[in-house]
């Protein structure tokens, strides 16, 4: 007897104006299936379990490439990444700055732990426009090269770009990396 394997879950239908389905495995081994606005709901099911292999498939690569990331509560003694390093968080009664790194340590105001992943973002960010325009600034130095600007995105998965007008773009990610 042949054994079934349970049902592919759609976990994000988005309709459109476009001619094909398309199936997209994210990163998180969720399953995105992009359609055209009048597709039938039957006929997007029925590619979806055709290519059930193909997604089992991407889902596990996904889940084994891209483990879960680790969820950040923000409490004392939890460690956060900077240039490669390791540093521990640990609650201040001051309100300002919100966040800071500081002999070795992250130090994050009490009154600033409701919106710490704000705080978190907006101080990496803010380093990463530091730290890689003194990276770009030596390299193009170095290498006889030009750039019009930075630009700090979000992205999870591109470590860098360049646009044909010399726009530099990296993710505020890259600053937990080593140097």
């Amino acid at each position: 007897m042949e054994e079934r394997k349970p049902a592919i879950a759609i976990d994000r239908l988005v309709r459109s104006r476009r001619k094909t389905i398309a199936l997209i495995v994210e990163l998180d081994g969720s399953l995105t299936v992009r359609a055209p606005l009048k597709a039938p709901k039957r006929q997007i099911l029925a590619l979806v379990q055709e290519k059930a292999d193909w997604i089992r498939a991407k889902q596990a690569l996904a889940n084994e490439k891209y483990p879960e990331q680790p969820v950040h509560r923000f409490e004392p003694g939890e460690s956060f990444l900077f240039l490669g390093k390791s540093y521990p968080l640990e609650w201040v009664e001051r309100s300002r700055p919100a966040l800071a790194l500081e002999d070795g340590r992250f130090l994050l105001a009490r009154s600033a732990h409701p919106k710490a992943a704000q705080a978190f973002r907006n101080w990496y960010r803010n380093q990463a426009r530091r730290v890689l325009a003194e990276r770009a600034d030596h390299y193009a130095g170095k290498w006889g090269l030009q750039y019009g600007r930075i630009r700090i995105s979000s992205a999870r998965t591109r470590w860098g770009s360049c646009s044909g007008r010399g726009t530099l773009s990296f993710p505020w990610r890259l600053v937990m990396a080593p140097l």
